[in-house]
């Protein structure tokens, strides 16, 4: 599997990353399959990509040792260019940052705020407008809190989120309201 990874062919490629999704969706997060995945073209949109995002993620989803390994790999930067892409499953599966304060500081440090953001509108796909909505709550909670100017202020998080609490649908409008509640509680009143 590791040299259809590193192939320069990318049907073997994808067969290579698709075989290493399987085996991590199974519970199977061996870290040691970190270097491999990362291998993939980060082309935003291959197939490859695609899978390769989805195999992290399930690895990022074990312990923390595991999403630090997948830092260690140079994910970060990936993730947050892909937050781009025109493929939903890609941007989907770009959810670094949960983890710890730390993590989330390191996906911010990358710019994964803004293209985050540019999720948030009536042309975003409900599954992705939720997972949207919930890394925003994600990056806004936490001990300590991530950066309330540069968050919550700067970044002007609250007015797409309040129009998202008006118009959206109700289980978007739950994320909604605990992504206000994290950004609105982390900062302190000057």
């Amino acid at each position: 599997m590791v040299q259809g990874v590193w192939s320069e062919d990318p049907a073997s490629q994808l067969k290579a990353t698709t075989q290493f999704r399987k085996l991590l969706s199974m519970g199977n997060n061996d870290i040691r399959s970190c270097p491999s995945v990362c291998g993939v073209s980060w082309k935003a949109g291959s197939a490859s990509t695609c899978q390769a995002a989805l195999a992290l993620t399930n690895v990022v989803s074990g312990t923390s040792e595991h999403t630090q390994v997948v830092i260690g790999h140079g994910a970060v930067p990936m993730f947050v260019q892909l937050l781009s892409s025109d493929s939903d499953d890609v941007k989907r599966a770009s959810n670094v940052g949960g983890d710890s304060p730390s993590c989330t500081d390191l996906v911010l440090g990358h710019g994964a705020l803004m293209p985050l953001l540019a999720q948030l509108n009536e042309n975003t796909k409900l599954s992705m407008l939720r997972n949207a909505t919930r890394t925003l709550s994600n990056f806004c909670r936490g001990k300590p809190p991530t950066p309330f100017e540069q968050v919550v202020i700067e970044a002007n998080i609250l007015l797409p989120l309040v129009h998202l609490l008006q118009h959206a649908e109700f289980d978007i409008k739950e994320e909604v309201a605990w992504a206000i509640s994290n950004a609105t509680s982390g900062g302190s009143h000057k």
